[in-house]
């Protein structure tokens, strides 16, 4: 499956692989009976966005980083080569990045860890559970 770069049907995914109701997964984050559904809903549907404080309430509730939640828009491949050359202007991020770097590191892990869900390893499940929850 491919993933949206939406937050809200990213939001949407973990919640029904977590099997989780919209009101059971806005109550699990402190919302009231009567309106955790529909917080959930707007969410979802991109009609409200999370602040900083509710996002990483729902990632804590989906066990994923709240990195997962909030992805930036990318429009077009334009725009992804774009983010990718301000990403080496601020994190030293290039096609060669050295494997001693701390991002050098994580491509790595990252290349390891498709390569073993490519050949069967590992389940796309562990695969997509590892990439989701991945911090540095």
């Amino acid at each position: 499956m491919r993933f949206s770069l939406t937050p809200g049907k990213r939001l949407r995914y973990f919640r029904t692989v977590r099997g989780m109701t919209q009101k059971q997964f806005g109550m699990a984050i402190g919302f009231s009976e009567q309106t955790a559904d529909v917080r959930i809903a707007q969410y979802e549907l991109g009609a409200r966005t999370a602040k900083e404080q509710t996002v990483t309430a729902l990632a804590k509730a989906l066990a994923v980083s709240p990195y997962a939640l909030s992805i930036p828009q990318i429009e077009s491949e334009a725009a992804f080569m774009h983010l990718l050359f301000a990403l080496e202007d601020s994190y030293g991020v290039t096609l060669d990045c050295a494997s001693n770097t701390k991002l050098g590191k994580a491509f790595s892990e990252w290349r390891q860890m498709a390569e073993k869900q490519r050949n069967g390893d590992i389940t796309k499940e562990k695969y997509d559970e590892w990439r989701f929850s991945f911090s540095l």
